[in-house]
């Protein structure tokens, strides 16, 4: 209200004669202290009661005891909480001719300076907890992210030590299948090499068998080279050194064309073979193939004396000529002609 400095004389003197601001100031403080519901009605009702504590003036001044106080609208309960600096707040607002101020003491300036130091305190060390609060949040943040990033980069890791052992896994499972499959052609190779070389060696028997019969049936042979099929010699071995008991029992196992083989070895397996008890039995089965006459008669004019049983089995290729010298009763041994099946008796 600086305004009323500057007013007009009579302006001034009239609201001070009627203690205008003593007025405002006891009502504005009831006002915003006691918080009426109506306003309005608060404000009519504290004018009705100056005018009846003034009677019938018409001028309000403050010469008597609270007469006009400034929270003399103000009940006992709110009283207790003011403070008395309210009322030269307001005094000093609604004062039209203010006094000049004093200088503030020394002990208001110390309060004033420790109280905004205070201030400042409270608001840097706010500041700094938010800013430390901030700061933890960030390195828990970067602390989580750094777990995550390292349990990223382990488990990236460990894949690719994962994934690089299982493509040398699979790269050794091939190699190992392409082992074994070369391994087994290998081992096919070298099976059907000692197939094809056992089956030379029986062509090639065979063709000597087939040429030694072809020469017997010719009448080629003499007695000392009928049974050649390789040539003579006169090797020694283990079986020469043997008795002779167990050596005819040894030679007692074979056939026709192992004991013609064997008479080829050396000079005494070529008697052993000659041996009356190795006659005994003559089966042509396992030659029936290759045996024709010519070899049937010499054999049984060879060693007929000696032979008890005579099988020829499945010999197609024999004719009347072999049948012939079969019949020969010139010796009584007594012969077991076994089934001929298919030979040509013409």
């Amino acid at each position: 209200m600086d305004f009323l400095q500057y007013a007009e004389p009579g302006l001034r003197d009239y609201i001070l004669r009627n203690s205008l601001p003593e007025v405002y100031e006891a009502l504005l403080i009831g006002l915003l202290i006691v918080c009426p519901k109506d306003p309005l009605l608060f404000l009519e009702e504290k004018i009705k009661e100056l005018l009846r504590r003034k009677g019938s003036k018409t001028t309000l001044r403050l010469k008597g005891p609270n007469l006009l106080n400034w929270d003399m609208f103000v009940t006992d309960e709110f009283k207790r909480d003011l403070k008395h600096l309210v009322g030269s707040y307001l005094k000093q607002l609604f004062d039209p001719d203010p006094e000049p101020e004093e200088p503030p003491l020394i002990d208001d300036l110390e309060k004033a300076y420790l109280f905004y130091t205070n201030l400042l305190k409270r608001k840097c060390f706010w500041a700094w907890m938010k800013y430390r609060k901030e700061v933890q949040r960030i390195k828990a943040a970067n602390k989580r992210n750094e777990a995550k990033a390292l349990k990223h980069y382990s488990q990236r890791k460990l894949k690719l030590a994962f994934d690089t052992w299982a493509e040398w896994v699979k790269f050794r499972k091939w190699r190992a299948a392409l082992a074994v499959k070369k391994i087994e052609h290998v081992s096919d190779q070298i099976l059907l090499k000692n197939i094809f070389e056992a089956w030379v060696g029986a062509v090639k028997e065979a063709k000597r068998t087939r040429e030694y019969f072809a020469r017997l049936e010719r009448g080629d042979l003499d007695d000392d080279s009928d049974t050649q099929l390789f040539g003579q010699g006169e090797a020694k071995d283990d079986v020469s050194s043997l008795p002779w008991q167990a050596a005819i029992k040894i030679f007692m196992f074979l056939g026709i064309i192992d004991l013609a083989h064997c008479s080829q070895v050396c000079q005494s397996w070529k008697v052993i073979t000659q041996t009356s008890v190795l006659w005994n039995k003559m089966d042509f089965y396992p030659i029936k193939d290759w045996i024709k006459d010519n070899g049937v008669t010499y054999l049984l004019r060879q060693y007929r004396p000696y032979a008890i049983h005579l099988s020829l089995r499945s010999c197609t290729n024999l004719s009347w000529p072999s049948f012939k010298s079969v019949s020969d009763d010139t010796y009584n041994e007594e012969l077991l002609k076994e089934r001929v099946e298919g030979v040509n008796l013409a």
